[in-house]
């Protein structure tokens, strides 16, 4: 899978004036060392520097994530930038949040498909919603780099099975591999409810490309970042 930095070099983020305030006095090891419940609560109350924080940290997989659905890259990152700001604005909400980066997903795809539904003539004759594309493997530039065929041959494989499935069994396969999720971090991700439903998602996907499942297993396991 291609490095998701390097998905997002087409263009810069550019950050609030409060993240830019904040990432001057960030220490990250402190953010490191709590878990999630606690930078969840430092979020809710609004502490700038663990908003500076989760936003570096996973402003590259909330693009590359954003980009699945649609292919507007200035339209993805105006819907991060509404996520943080709505992130923000919510600290008085009461919700608890287990799964940051999982939360983040759901709220991004929330805000694109909203963003979408609004002008959803717009978008379509634009013709950048991503309907069944998306969540295919792509080998990194240093990689084909390195042995140009003997990794192509593996990510023509991998995407040929995996374009047997729907984009939902593929999002659920590799946000269990690539993101390294658990069963409930996908279901909130995903807005599915309970790990058993993932698992199914997960399972009848695999099943419909059993013949390669040992094999595709461990090659997304090899050629992703």
């Amino acid at each position: 899978m291609e490095n998701k930095r390097k998905i997002a070099e087409s263009g810069s983020f550019e950050k609030t004036e409060f993240l830019k305030e904040a990432i001057k006095a960030l220490d990250k090891k402190e953010f490191e060392q709590i878990g999630n419940t606690e930078l969840w609560k430092l979020l809710k109350d609004g502490n700038e520097q663990a908003i500076s924080y989760v936003y570096d940290k996973y402003i590259y997989d909330l693009f590359w994530f954003g980009s699945q659905f649609i292919s507007d890259k200035d339209l993805v990152k105006d819907c991060i930038q509404d996520v943080f700001t709505s992130l923000v604005g919510s600290q008085k909400s009461s919700q608890h949040v287990t799964f940051i980066k999982a939360y983040l997903y759901k709220a991004l795809y929330r805000t694109i498909m909203s963003r979408i539904q609004k002008e959803k003539k717009y978008y379509q004759a634009r013709e950048i919603i991503r309907k069944t594309e998306g969540f295919e493997v792509v080998i990194s530039t240093e990689v084909r780099m390195i042995n140009d065929e003997h990794y192509n041959r593996r990510i023509k494989l991998i995407n040929r099975e995996l374009g047997n499935l729907s984009k939902r069994q593929k999002q659920a396969i590799l946000h269990y591999f690539y993101d390294g999720f658990t069963l409930d971090e996908i279901a909130v991700a995903m807005e599915i409810k309970g790990k058993n439903s993932v698992s199914k998602l997960i399972r009848r996907g695999l099943d419909a490309i059993r013949n390669n499942i040992t094999s595709l297993a461990l090659m997304i396991l090899l050629v992703l970042d």
